[in-house]
């Protein structure tokens, strides 16, 4: 009696295909929530356009409510880690609620946050390798770490 083989070539070429248009349509929550301009940590600091659009390009892609989703993003699995990424992200701390926080909440966040670019952990590699206009060079490093220096 011969034995049957389970998994051949011909199978894995029509499971690979349906599965993947299948994982598509498992839903991710790839929304912005509403928010007020006035609880943002670039109107509050009254941030200028180089600064602004500095912090924007490295950071409020995950750490806001303002996440440029690019097309991938809508493409199961990267969708699952990109919404993962963000949740995570916004959890840590959220420039977009940055008014909302107690002084002494902002004050360690910026500390955080000083300690991350210092070390070159944030932004994330992973990151920088699809958003080129967030790769810091050394005087961006400046510029940011003096936004968010504690004495």
């Amino acid at each position: 009696m011969e034995k049957k083989k389970l998994i051949t070539l011909p199978r894995i070429l029509i499971l690979f295909p349906v599965i993947a248009i299948g994982i598509q349509f498992i839903p991710v929550d790839l929304s912005n929530p509403k928010t007020s301009p006035e609880n943002d940590f670039i109107t509050l600091k009254k941030l200028d356009t180089k600064t602004a659009t500095l912090l924007r390009n490295a950071c409020y892609d995950c750490h806001s409510d303002q996440v440029r989703f690019p097309w991938y993003s809508h493409v199961a699995p990267v969708s699952w880690l990109l919404s993962g990424h963000v949740e995570e992200a916004r959890n840590n701390f959220n420039f977009s609620q940055w008014g909302t926080y107690p002084e002494h909440e902002q004050i360690g966040i910026s500390s955080s946050c000083y300690d991350e670019i210092a070390d070159d952990e944030m932004p994330l590699k992973s990151y920088t390798l699809m958003h080129p206009d967030a790769q810091l060079t050394d005087a961006q490093k400046e510029i940011l770490k003096d936004l968010f220096y504690q004495e």
